[in-house]
């Protein structure tokens, strides 16, 4: 573990949700990940980062409620998380920061 400054303490729960397959968990773990990072490393991601993560998360959570209103299938609000999880496992690749499996 010598290039991992920080071990994310929600990792677990993270992993559940994306296991179980379940977007609105995945969602809600996302947001406790950014909040934290968001703490842990204020000079590195700021307050502003973290406001617009969770507005992407907003916009994904009324995603899986209304998809069908906005014209769009289960799949692409499936992909759009994915995409909101390349995100997070980006930027803590770049900061050094584990999510433990």
């Amino acid at each position: 573990m010598g290039q991992w400054k920080y071990k994310l303490k929600n990792s677990q729960a993270l992993r559940d949700a994306i296991h179980n397959g379940d977007l609105d968990e995945v969602l809600n773990q996302l947001e406790v990940c950014w909040k934290e990072i968001n703490q842990q490393f204020p000079e590195d991601y700021d307050d502003r980062e973290l406001s617009s993560d969770l507005d992407d998360i907003e916009n994904e959570r009324d995603n899986i409620l209304n998809y069908e209103d906005y014209d769009m299938d289960y799949e692409e609000v499936e992909d759009n998380v994915d995409y909101l999880l390349s995100n997070l496992y980006d930027e803590c690749d770049g900061l050094g920061i584990w999510i433990e499996i």
